[in-house]
């Protein structure tokens, strides 16, 4: 359950910095990503006729590039593939669109996990690879912005496995963060397998699309937000056994 995300002023900042860092990847855990992809692809495809079930969404279409993803879909749905370029192209844009043009709403659990680390100190920071304009917008729409979020952009080249280990590593150094200092909000088995690679500790926060997914190696899956216990989650941001 969302719900919308009151605009708050920007806190006063802890007394004492925490040496951890709390990551996610913005579009991904914060922003809704593969419901807009699902939502944008049932658009796209059923002007060619096309249907696209979730079941389906969830086979093929995780990747974080359609080019990665449409032949595959389009061979499944007896499609031809001769327009799979314009079609990756309109998904793209379709999707940037959506995201941008969001309203501003966040999961209660996740607000309340970010805002408990804020208030201990933990830095947090996203990782997008939106265009800058794109993620600035989603940042600020979710009002991840009024919590001291920070924002890294990186350009993945539509890189199917974005963020790779590496993608999580630079935006610890951009914190002066070491990988042990990091704990990875993962929505999908890729963003949880990155984390771990990079020697980060990784709570798992799986959606509609990716509940199937392995998530091991993950220290906590959270299967329900409202249910969470927030003490767990801040064991692992906030490790006692330094």
């Amino acid at each position: 359950m969302t719900t919308a995300v009151e605009q708050e002023s920007p806190a006063e900042a802890p007394s004492t910095e925490s040496p951890y860092a709390l990551l996610f990847n913005l579009e991904g855990i914060a922003g809704s990503e593969r419901q807009a992809t699902y939502e944008v692809l049932v658009s796209v495809l059923g002007e060619q006729g096309l249907k696209l079930s979730p079941a389906l969404m969830s086979r093929f279409c995780l990747g974080s590039a359609p080019e990665s993803y449409l032949d595959d879909l389009l061979a499944t749905l007896n499609a031809s593939k001769q327009n799979a370029n314009k079609l990756a192209e309109d998904v793209r844009s379709g999707i940037a669109m959506k995201l941008s043009g969001r309203s501003a709403s966040l999961a209660d659990g996740l607000m309340k996990i970010l805002k408990t680390a804020r208030d201990a100190g933990v830095r947090l920071a996203a990782l997008s690879g939106l265009p800058q304009a794109t993620a600035t917008t989603l940042l600020e729409s979710l009002g991840l912005g009024n919590l001291g979020v920070e924002l890294k952009v990186m350009n993945h080249d539509n890189d199917e496995q974005f963020p790779r280990a590496d993608g999580w590593l630079k935006l610890a150094r951009s914190l002066s963060r070491t990988s042990y200092d990091c704990t990875v909000l993962a929505g999908s088995q890729n963003d949880a397998k990155s984390a771990v690679s990079a020697g980060m500790r990784c709570i798992a926060v799986p959606d509609a699309f990716t509940s199937f997914q392995d998530f091991s190696g993950a220290n906590l899956i959270i299967d329900d937000l409202g249910e969470m216990d927030i003490s767990a989650v801040n064991a692992i941001v906030i490790p006692t056994d330094d």
